[in-house]
């Protein structure tokens, strides 16, 4: 049963983030950014809910912060950005199926996958597509953005990167056992984890 309540607690300052590039904000996952929005601390200590929004179906894959907006992907297949200051949905794109991953936000846009292999870019200021590419495979991992390159990986066991400008495919690679986790990309190397225990650095 999918619950499909979204509940944001909110802490000081104003939101100036670039965006969330990969899932838990950074490749370290430590699910946080230098970036608080504009909420006195007191709701963050007595656990105060500020706002509650609906996410049509549930969420499962988690919001991602980009600038004012959370975005969080939904079972019934939409891509909703909601107002962090008032909790209104400001826009919300359909992918036409489950979105279980998060959202990755970097260059303006924002880049989701589905169940089925499609990979999605929305632009951030009114949802609208860019690009939209089928990676061949199931994905069940979040899309991590690195310079201009969107990498994510798939349940047939490739790596694929595609331009974030263009959706255009940069470079593809067979692991050969499926990929179920995001790809993270640190300095030079791009760090890829399979389902069998595999960890593989490419350079």
């Amino acid at each position: 049963m999918f619950v499909g309540n979204l509940g944001i607690l909110v802490f000081p300052g104003t939101l100036e983030a670039a965006g969330w590039i990969c899932a838990m904000g950074e490749p370290l996952r430590s699910g946080r950014m230098d970036v608080t929005l504009g909420v006195p601390m007191k709701n963050l200590r007595t656990r105060k809910i500020v706002w509650k929004s609906s996410a049509a179906g549930g969420g499962m894959g988690g919001p991602a912060l980009a600038g004012s907006l959370v975005l969080v992907g939904t079972e019934k297949g939409t891509l909703e950005a909601i107002n962090t200051a008032t909790g209104k949905t400001v826009w919300s794109f359909n992918a036409g199926e489950a979105i279980r991953s998060a959202p990755a936000i970097g260059d303006g846009i924002a880049v989701v996958t589905t169940m089925s292999g499609k990979v999605f870019a929305v632009g951030l200021t009114d949802g609208a597509k860019k690009w939209g590419r089928e990676a061949g495979s199931d994905i069940k991992g979040s899309v991590c953005l690195s310079r201009g390159y969107a990498f994510v990986g798939t349940r047939a066991g490739k790596l694929l990167a595609f331009h974030v400008a263009s959706g255009k495919l940069a470079w593809e690679e067979n692991i050969g056992e499926p990929i179920e986790a995001m790809p993270i990309l640190i300095d030079q190397s791009l760090v890829v984890c399979t389902v069998k225990g595999n960890l593989i650095v490419f350079q």
